[in-house]
């Protein structure tokens, strides 16, 4: 038996930084609990599979392309638990081995809504630049067309 458990946003922490990343909307798309298996191709065999089913508080995503742009992470207390760092690292690791931006607030800091858009805007620009000066392309990312569809559907209804 399921039910409904309307637990996308369950953490307040994260329906706040949400609310203050949801001013992105005009820029950017801001998808919460991002699965990295959605955005990441797992290239070799080294490690099992599932190491990639771990979810992100939240993804940045370029309004034409479908591109990730940054990842972002909320972490409360619970990050402080031993098995919670490890999760982390893996999932800082990951994200590294795949080239994609993850930054992480803190909710023992007051993350004032400039300085969060600010911070974010910061690393977006900030890559693109570096990305327009080397010349390189990430060919590990890939776009989630159908899965941000959905998504935009789903922003029409609130």
């Amino acid at each position: 038996m399921y039910n409904n458990g309307n637990i996308l946003l369950a953490v307040l922490g994260e329906k706040k930084f949400y609310k203050k990343l949801s001013l992105l909307n005009n820029e950017y798309i801001v998808i919460p609990q991002v699965n990295l298996a959605s955005i990441i191709e797992k290239r070799s065999n080294v490690r099992f599979h599932n190491e990639l089913f771990r979810n992100i508080d939240f993804g940045i995503f370029d309004k034409e392309t479908m591109e990730v742009l940054l990842l972002i992470e909320v972490n409360d207390r619970t990050h402080a638990y031993s098995s919670r760092k490890k999760r982390d690292r893996s999932v800082r690791e990951i994200c590294l081995n795949a080239d994609i931006p993850l930054i992480t607030f803190y909710t023992t800091y007051p993350n004032e809504t400039d300085y969060v858009l600010n911070r974010i805007r910061k690393e977006i620009h900030s890559r693109q630049e570096n990305q327009e000066t080397h010349q390189t392309t990430v060919l590990n990312i890939y776009p989630l067309p159908s899965f941000l569809d959905a998504i935009r559907r789903q922003e029409k209804t609130f």
